[in-house]
């Protein structure tokens, strides 16, 4: 870890290239805020409690450093967009390097029933990065035996979510179909190219902080990381 450069990435970097930045536009014109229209209703299950693991204890951080603050309910950090910690998982196909993008289910208390090319979730209370993508991926796809490799941390902030986000990558051969996945988070999953996703992101819904989260990946894959002798630390991971 000597001498590692240290970046911090948000939402209108420069990391973001110009196909990214596109789509994530597309998708924030469509995004609906929570505050109102058509999710009025999560709201007022969030506000109950009622919403799906609207207990669960998660890390509430420092937007700034990603310090940990204290513990809060789930609920609380959706309704007040309060800054937490997240896990981005590029699980891809080896035969052909598609992604496994799932789509996620309508019971979701954030972006429900958008597309999501990151498996992964909030990392919860007293839990670290990397148990909490090994977690995710087990729940979320029914993956407990897939290698997962660090790649970046960064942050991102939008109207509806502010994280500090840990990128890993992991690799599984295998069909969609053949998947063990969590029917009440995920409705369905699709293998698409890191192209594909980007060009789909102009007419569908997927959501801005993973979106953001696969420009970052590409870019580290293609020039300033992909291997440890390139790979770069970002501000704070620990």
């Amino acid at each position: 870890m000597n001498a590692l450069k240290v970046f911090s990435f948000v939402a209108t970097s420069i990391g973001v290239n110009a196909l990214a930045s596109r789509a994530l536009c597309v998708g924030a014109r469509r995004s609906l805020s929570i505050s109102g229209g058509a999710d009025d209703e999560l709201r007022r299950k969030l506000k109950e409690g009622t919403s799906l693991n609207a207990g669960e204890q998660i890390w509430i951080v420092d937007p700034s450093t990603n310090t940990p603050l204290r513990a809060g309910d789930r609920s609380e950090m959706r309704l007040q967009k309060l800054c937490h910690r997240a896990t981005y998982i590029l699980l891809v196909r080896p035969s052909d390097g598609k992604l496994f993008v799932q789509k996620r289910s309508t019971l979701k208390d954030y972006k429900p029933g958008y597309w999501d090319p990151t498996p992964g979730g909030v990392v919860g209370y007293g839990e670290s990065y990397e148990l909490n993508a090994q977690r995710e991926l087990e729940e979320e796809m029914g993956l407990s035996s897939v290698p997962l490799k660090w790649c970046f941390t960064f942050h991102y902030k939008d109207s509806d979510v502010d994280c500090w986000g840990d990128a890993w990558e992991g690799e599984w051969e295998g069909r969609p179909e053949d998947l063990n996945v969590q029917k009440e988070e995920v409705d369905e999953v699709e293998c698409m190219s890191v192209e594909e996703i980007f060009e789909r992101a102009k007419g569908e819904e997927f959501t801005n902080d993973s979106m953001h989260a696969l420009s970052l990946w590409k870019d580290w894959k293609g020039g300033w990381g992909g291997g440890e002798g390139g790979r770069k630390a970002f501000v704070g991971r620990k």
